[in-house]
């Protein structure tokens, strides 16, 4: 009996950790797929977009350096923050507020720099 309950206790461990492991090796979602479905506007998008690249491609990325933006086309607003920085990858948070919304929704999102010189998004 002790044996049946070790091996499904093994069992249940492994079945836990595929579940909780498999979001992290899929591929890396872009901020407009992110998005997409929210009050968030393609004008809004090339604005967090640009604050965001000022970012981590800055020679002296550090924690906590942040940028605010804001569309007066749409209302819209919000702040980049720099939440961790390793190697060549940076953890970003985005706070965004909606004109219409009544709450801040909060993106976080992982860019490593590939050796071709370009920032791509990554896996967390």
């Amino acid at each position: 009996m002790h044996l049946f309950l070790l091996k499904l206790f093994s069992a249940t461990l492994v079945g836990l950790s595929i579940f909780f492991l498999e979001p992290q090796q899929a591929s890396a979602k872009t901020i407009s797929q992110i998005l997409q479905g929210t009050d968030i506007k393609p004008s809004d998008m090339e604005i967090i977009k640009h604050e965001a690249s000022q970012l981590y491609e800055s020679a002296s990325k550090t924690v906590g350096d942040q940028r605010e933006w804001s569309n007066p086309e749409t209302g819209n607003s919000g702040l980049v923050e720099i939440l961790d920085v390793s190697e060549q990858c940076v953890r970003l948070r985005h706070r965004i507020t909606v004109k219409r919304a009544t709450s801040n929704q909060e993106y976080l999102v992982r860019r490593c720099k590939n050796t071709d010189g370009n920032w791509r998004l990554a896996p967390e």
